[in-house]
């Protein structure tokens, strides 16, 4: 067994195991984004939503600068193959969008996502 594979069931094994913890995600991807300078608006065309299960690390961070309600989300890069500004998740009944990419180490996504408060 390649050590990829041996990874990846083990990522699988421990947000099992986390059970409560790790609660479902609808991810989706904007697949384009062209600005229409008649409206001022962006036409978005976006892909099927996909749902899966992350992990909110930190929950209800401060924001100086704004108004907002920001978390922290760990999630399995196989569930999110590529991340921009312009995708939304829908989590705990809620919009967001995407803050900060914290880190991405290979097999997993470290990330803020926002929401106005």
């Amino acid at each position: 067994m390649a050590y990829g594979n041996l990874i990846d069931t083990q990522l699988s094994n421990a947000f099992k195991l986390m059970r409560d913890l790790a609660k479902p995600m609808t991810f989706t991807k904007n697949v384009s984004a062209d600005f229409d300078f008649g409206s001022g608006e962006l036409d978005k065309v976006d892909a099927a939503p996909v749902t899966f299960k992350v992990v909110a690390i930190e929950n209800n961070k401060p924001s100086k600068d704004r108004k907002v309600v920001k978390k922290t989300i760990l999630a399995r890069s196989k569930d999110i193959p590529d991340l921009n500004l312009y995708d939304k998740f829908t989590f705990e009944g809620f919009d967001w969008k995407l803050d900060v990419v914290i880190k991405e180490a290979g097999r997993i996504w470290m990330f803020d996502i926002v929401r106005e408060a």
